[in-house]
């Protein structure tokens, strides 16, 4: 699924570098994609547990990267506020229908 937008991506802006952020668990199915300047692969559960510090510390790294532009290919809300966490303001990706979402959200 993320190959053909990584090409269209790339297709459109070919002088961009594209990192891809992606847990250890799924590094290998992208590290060598073509579209791709570089893969961070991170430890899956900082998303999934009691770890705001780690997360924080990933947000920083990500902060002195300074990039423009977000591509979501996920529809949760909670990594599209991490993203503005990272100082990414740009952020695009898939917006889950009001329907789908919970009565908190």
């Amino acid at each position: 699924m993320t190959t053909p937008a990584l090409r269209a991506v790339r297709e459109a802006w070919p002088e961009a570098r594209l990192v891809m952020l992606v847990g250890r668990a799924a590094a290998p199915a992208v590290e060598d994609n073509p579209h791709l300047d570089r893969v961070v692969a991170v430890d899956e559960r900082i998303f999934f547990g009691p770890r705001p510090w780690q997360l924080w510390r990933l947000a920083r790294e990500l902060r002195r990267e300074r990039f423009d532009l977000a591509f979501l290919f996920s529809r949760s809300r909670s990594l599209r506020v991490w993203a503005r966490l990272a100082g990414i303001e740009r952020v695009v990706g898939h917006v889950r229908p009001a329907a789908d979402r919970g009565a908190g959200e």
